[in-house]
């Protein structure tokens, strides 16, 4: 099947079907299931069915409510998705809202604001992260800016730092600015684990390095522990 464009210097709406370039300078509605190759949308963006794209650039509000999926997405403005959301690459300079998210390669430089869970095989956070269950991440790396919460954090290697340059994102005004973020966790686990200005209750790995600001209540080890004297752990036991 042929593939249709659409391009409009104003407001778009897209029937069901697939599509090769589409761009929208004012708003994108999608009232039909569709299957996207490229994909613009300068205005905010109401998908009310499944869209499947494989390169997505959304600068305005995006709503996707029976799911998106994705090759390569960049989305600027605030994100809310409903339904399945999995892809290859993400990188999000505005805020997201998901239930749950499944992807190769994840770039935060604004908010995660509310979602249950995200598996990644790499992960980066410059900005707040609010995860109400897990974050499953081969290997993940946090500069901490405002204030992040996540229950539970599995990863083969983590490495959160507090301190850098201060927020300079385009949608700064997302995350509180300052140099020095935190994290709250109830369990970090994985194999090479290095904290800064972290608190947990449990944190648990082979080799664990905890720097200054962290406070964690219980750290099982079976390598090497490394404590930071701005740091402090309550039970230390080595497995």
């Amino acid at each position: 099947m042929d593939r249709q464009h659409a391009k409009s210097v104003g407001d778009l709406t897209l029937e069901q079907g697939m599509y090769g370039s589409v761009s929208s300078a004012g708003d994108l509605h999608i009232v039909g299931e569709v299957d996207i190759l490229d994909m613009k949308a300068a205005g905010d963006v109401d998908a009310k069915e499944k869209v499947l794209c494989e390169r997505l650039r959304v600068y305005g509000e995006g709503t996707f409510q029976k799911g998106l999926t994705f090759g390569e997405a960049k989305i600027y403005g605030d994100g809310k998705i409903t339904g399945p959301f999995q892809g290859d690459v993400l990188k999000v300079y505005g805020a997201l809202s998901f239930e749950t998210l499944t992807v190769e390669e994840l770039t935060v430089y604004g908010a995660i604001e509310k979602a249950m869970e995200v598996n990644a095989e790499k992960a980066s956070f410059s900005g707040e992260v609010k995860i109400k269950e897990s974050l499953n991440v081969g290997t993940g790396t946090f500069q901490l800016v405002g204030n992040s919460k996540i229950k539970e954090i599995y990863a083969e290697k983590l490495e959160v730092l507090s301190e850098g340059d201060l927020f300079q994102g385009i949608l700064s005004g997302l995350v509180s600015s300052g140099k020095r973020g935190t994290l709250e966790a109830e369990l970090i686990e994985g194999d090479y684990i290095e904290l800064e200005n972290t608190k947990a209750k449990v944190l648990r790995g082979k080799v664990l390095r905890v720097g200054k600001g962290s406070v964690i209540e219980r750290a099982e080890y079976s390598e090497r522990l490394e404590v930071h004297e701005e740091a402090k752990i309550l039970v230390k036991v080595q497995l």
